[in-house]
């Protein structure tokens, strides 16, 4: 597979990856992360790390439904924000936080930081129930 250089959006979403993405980019970019969810319905996605503290995320969401209209879809970016060399694996989760049941949807991503926080990622698993 040919790693690219990438301005920085994996997406994935509620109809899964369009395929396997390596990208990386350097120091000074932003590597963003976007899934498709609809909080109208009470889903929320929800993240865990393998190893804390290599990266934090920061999450903006922006609805894309028409004004007034409910149960529109909405992004989720998550930028990632790179704190020191290592790598660990992020595992989101689209789940109600008050059910206690297996999550509609995971995507899961390597994401390497190199010494000079350079930022790679790999998508793992993409979302959607299999």
């Amino acid at each position: 597979m040919k790693k690219q250089s990438h301005k920085g959006i994996i997406s994935a979403g509620m109809f899964g990856l369009a395929g396997l993405i390596l990208a990386s980019c350097a120091a000074k970019e932003n590597m963003t992360i976007k899934l498709q969810g609809n909080p109208s319905t009470g889903y929320t996605w929800n993240y865990e790390f393998s190893s804390p503290g290599i990266i934090e995320l920061n999450e903006k969401s922006e609805y894309t439904g028409k004004d007034g209209v409910t149960g529109a879809p909405s992004n989720y970016t998550f930028t990632i924000v790179p704190k020191k060399e290592g790598s660990t694996t992020v595992t989101f989760s689209y789940a109600r936080p008050w059910e206690d049941s297996e999550p509609e949807e995971t995507a899961q991503y390597s994401i390497l930081v190199g010494k000079d926080l350079s930022v790679s990622i790999t998508p793992l698993k993409s979302g959607g129930t299999e």
